[in-house]
């Protein structure tokens, strides 16, 4: 029993941190609270509000449908708490021009597919010869009748019709939900049947998805991302300041470091001598219970 030692994922990771990564940062003692990190929280805000950090903050306050300080607070408290999604996130690659290029191109595959589909649509609907508005789905019809007298709309000029509202880039972002719903069609699927409206109505779906992805979201998440990295940044000049770390933060600079090359413990995904020998123990096995528990 004397050779042998036992210890749970959470002890085996806290050795390694004073064992391994406190020495590398000078940290000789230090303690774990976890609940210190809304003390922390003034001190973050201050920094968020200097005129570098406050540009991303305004951007995502202001593009936001909600206003209004807690969320705010929710938001930052989330990207401390969940710190891992942005380990694995890398969009340098990308910038203004990129993104400006990529939406454009995905706008002009969005028009393309709509108009094949909308002339489509248009050739069923004359064939049936029947009032429009009854073939179309009533959510669809309620949302177009704020952007045209729907009284004007036949079957002859249905596709022109259509067609710029739904490339206005207001009607896309108040209806988005509406138009990429693969729960519904925006025609009545018990009247118009023809297999190749569905098939053609998906491709739309994609490339609006792909499009409002380009021009909406990615710009509010390179906003969020580049928030994250301000906050996370002061979080841990404070955490290596003041030596006072949550068990997330013990895993979370353990990995982390592990991979610095300064301390040459990881090499192309093996594990070096080293690593065991500043830990002055030998690990044989490491046993996972309840693998699926990725808490």
């Amino acid at each position: 029993k004397s050779e042998v030692r036992i210890s749970t994922i959470d002890s085996f990771v806290n050795t390694i941190f004073s064992g391994i990564i406190a020495p590398f940062h000078n940290i000789g003692d230090f303690s774990i609270d976890n609940n210190i990190n809304d003390k922390l929280l003034p001190e973050i805000y201050e920094y968020v509000l200097q005129e570098k950090v406050l540009d991303f903050a305004e951007n995502i306050f202001f593009t936001a449908k909600q206003r209004n300080l807690k969320i705010f607070h929710t938001l930052i408290k989330e990207i401390i708490e969940k710190r891992w999604l942005f380990e694995f996130v890398d969009l340098s690659h990308l910038n203004d021009a990129e993104i400006q290029n990529q939406s454009e191109r995905a706008l002009h595959r969005y028009q393309q597919s709509l108009h094949i589909f909308l002339d489509l649509l248009q050739n069923e609907i004359r064939i049936k010869a029947v009032p429009v508005l009854s073939l179309l789905q009533k959510d669809f019809v309620e949302a177009i009748s704020s952007q045209m007298n729907l009284a004007e709309l036949t079957a002859e000029d249905f596709s022109e019709k259509l067609f710029p509202i739904l490339t206005d880039p207001l009607f896309l972002e108040e209806n988005f939900k509406l138009l990429l719903n693969d729960k519904k069609n925006i025609w009545d699927g018990k009247r118009l049947r023809n297999k190749d409206l569905k098939s053609l109505f998906a491709e739309v779906q994609e490339a609006l998805a792909i499009y409002l992805y380009y021009d909406k979201a990615l710009i509010e998440e390179l906003n969020i991302i580049s928030l994250a990295a301000a906050v996370l940044r002061v979080y841990d000049e404070i955490k290596f300041r003041d030596h006072i770390f949550t068990y997330s933060d013990i895993s979370y600079y353990t990995f982390r470091y592990l991979y610095d090359p300064q301390l040459s413990l990881v090499e192309k995904e093996n594990v070096l001598n080293l690593f065991y020998e500043q830990l002055s123990f030998h690990t044989r096995f490491v046993l996972i219970d309840e693998f699926q528990d990725t808490s």
